[in-house]
């Protein structure tokens, strides 16, 4: 009855609470357990929030539904829902498909790093926050709220209109000149700002599953880049690491093992070496290499299948734990890997 209410909305005020059953949710849990609301009571809000006209419209929506003896007063109410949308997670799985949001109050406190020492992952509804590497008794666990593999002014760019801070974290603070990451943005402006248009033409075509045409834009998009922006520019990180996803929906594992080795290039030289990121890559290039070996060259390309698929490995233990499903597929796959290569040697 709640989604059907909600469905009768205008597409505007849908859209305006979309969340609405989080929303929801959470003013039941706030009325059953008193310590929700003393956590609540501490989360950071927005200025302002209890008079937003926008944060009290979808509060006088959410309380549509939720019974009269449970209601909030809407300021409340408002505050509520802002300090939702300030702390909530996205919730995604390896592949980095978005499965919903989730208001998790204790981990809204880790801080964020453009190089954190900490990632997030979730089993199930849990979300599980692990250390990349041993952190010294006192020091800060901070995880990431942003895409890392980009220009500084990018990334506090995206922090200031999502969470309002203005990111002053170690790598933020290194000199604008510092060779690494000037890298990530070295060449030409006007030169990314068109491979960035055909990029998003790529995306939407991908997305509507015109494979093909998405390939030959961004095939396109490749070319508009060669010679004006540097092999570790972001546009280029980025067509690459696309491309990857559409060579596997065309069944084009070249494509794929081509496009993940460029990718991976990027990300072992700009992010943590236990990037979950790394492992996805890793995984894909291994599978595209087991799919192509065949003949007398198939000994050494099941062999550097089995080392991308170790890699995958060694990432997924550090990043998601031992007894993550994701470590599990990573493990049977270099298992075959290694039976594949003993037969080819065999051979």
């Amino acid at each position: 009855q709640v989604l059907q209410a909600w469905q009768a909305q205008s597409a505007a005020m849908q859209k305006a609470t979309r969340g609405l059953r989080m929303f929801i949710r959470l003013v039941y849990a706030i009325h059953r357990d008193p310590g929700m609301a003393q956590v609540a009571d501490i989360l950071e809000q927005d200025v302002g929030a209890e008079v937003r006209q926008d944060l009290l419209g979808m509060a006088g929506a959410v309380n549509r539904f939720v019974m009269p003896p449970f209601r909030l007063e809407p300021a409340k109410l408002a505050v509520l829902i802002s300090k939702t949308q300030k702390n909530m997670h996205g919730v995604a799985d390896l592949e980095g498909h978005n499965l919903g949001h989730g208001l998790y109050p204790l981990a809204s406190f880790f801080n964020h790093s453009c190089a954190p020492n900490a990632v997030v992952s979730f089993r199930g509804n849990s979300l599980v926050v692990r250390c990349l590497d041993p952190i010294p008794a006192g020091s800060e666990i901070t995880i990431a709220y942003v895409e890392l593999y980009a220009p500084r002014e990018m990334r506090q760019k995206q922090l200031q209109l999502k969470k309002g801070f203005l990111c002053q974290c170690p790598r933020c603070l290194l000199p604008k000149n510092d060779a690494q990451e000037r890298k990530i943005s070295d060449g030409r402006e006007d030169v990314a700002n068109k491979a960035r248009e055909g990029w998003d033409k790529g995306l939407v075509q991908y997305q509507s599953g015109e494979f093909r045409a998405s390939k030959a834009t961004l095939d396109g998009v490749l070319q508009i880049m060669d010679g004006w922006l540097g092999a570790e520019h972001q546009m280029v990180y980025e067509t690459h690491k696309l491309l990857v996803d559409v060579c596997l929906e065309l069944g084009d594992s070249a494509g794929v093992e081509r496009h993940a080795q460029d990718a991976l290039r990027c990300m072992l030289a700009h992010l943590h070496s236990s990037h979950p990121s790394i492992a996805l890559l890793s995984i894909h290039l291994a599978r595209a290499m087991l799919e192509r070996a065949s003949g007398p060259d198939a000994e050494p390309e099941c062999a550097a299948a089995a080392e991308h698929a170790r890699r995958a490995c060694k990432v997924l233990r550090v990043a998601y734990g031992a007894d993550h499903p994701s470590l599990a597929e990573a493990e049977a796959l270099l298992d075959l890997a290694n039976r594949r290569t003993e037969e080819a040697r065999r051979t």
